[in-house]
């Protein structure tokens, strides 16, 4: 099961249909005089990406966006998928679409920022 917070709301997504993370390495490079190469090892930074969360009813769907939408740290929590569970502030867009298909399904894709 997935559940979203922000430490006042949890919302609990039908399914995470989208995550897309991305690590920036910070290795720094440094050319020398002599013609050699100098390496100084950095850890990469943290999680970037995208979420894209399935909402079977319309109520659950806006309050996540509303959740998203508020100054806040929010915490992912996913049993199946521990791997994606983190700690997040939105980065980027926020965007909420029906399902045309369904005419009942509601999809949030949300940018994000992992957090420690």
């Amino acid at each position: 099961m997935t559940t979203l917070s922000d430490g006042v709301t949890t919302v609990t997504p039908l399914q995470v249909l989208g995550y897309e993370a991305d690590r920036r390495g910070q290795n720094i490079t440094h050319e020398l005089v002599d013609g050699d190469v100098a390496i100084s090892l950095r850890r990469a930074q943290l999680r970037k990406g995208n979420l894209e969360l399935l909402f079977d009813d319309r109520a659950t769907a806006f309050t996540c966006l509303t959740m998203h939408s508020r100054p806040a740290r929010l915490t992912l929590s996913e049993d199946d998928l521990s791997e994606i569970s983190m700690q997040y502030v939105v980065d980027g867009e926020l965007r909420i679409s029906l399902d045309p298909s369904t005419q009942t399904a509601w999809t949030v894709r949300v940018g994000f920022r992992e957090v420690t």
